[in-house]
């Protein structure tokens, strides 16, 4: 059973190719991945700062698939990974000192980039 029409799924199809050409993990990996990152960081689990960027360079990559995305595909992509946003969202702080942002963000423009998690100190 489908879920989506040929059109979505051809699309999805070819961003699962890209992002397995640039990764080396499937579209529904990432994802999951990114579920997985989103409940560690709720955790309140110790977390390095490699740990961490690693962490958000996951959500660029998809962040990266959605701007390739047409608006349907897109709106698909940004419905799957809301929940997780909310949870990363919820379970993390502004990140008020900028020092990781300073140090990791460059020209990343994702508002994850401005979050640490709240065990993170100033």
């Amino acid at each position: 059973m489908n879920l989506f029409p040929d059109e979505v799924n051809r699309e999805l199809e070819f961003l699962d190719n890209l992002i397995r050409s640039d990764r080396h993990q499937s579209l529904p990996d990432l994802l999951r991945l990114w579920h997985h990152y989103a409940e560690l960081i709720a955790s309140s689990r110790p977390i390095t700062q490699d740990d961490y960027s690693a962490i958000l360079f996951a959500r660029d990559a998809i962040q990266n698939l959605i701007q390739r995305a047409t608006l349907v595909t897109g709106r698909i992509l940004e419905a799957l990974v809301s929940h997780d946003d909310s949870v990363f969202l919820s379970a993390t702080r502004h990140d008020d000192s900028g020092s990781f942002q300073a140090a990791e963000r460059g020209d990343r423009p994702g508002w994850w980039w401005d979050r640490v998690p709240h065990e993170f100190e100033d």
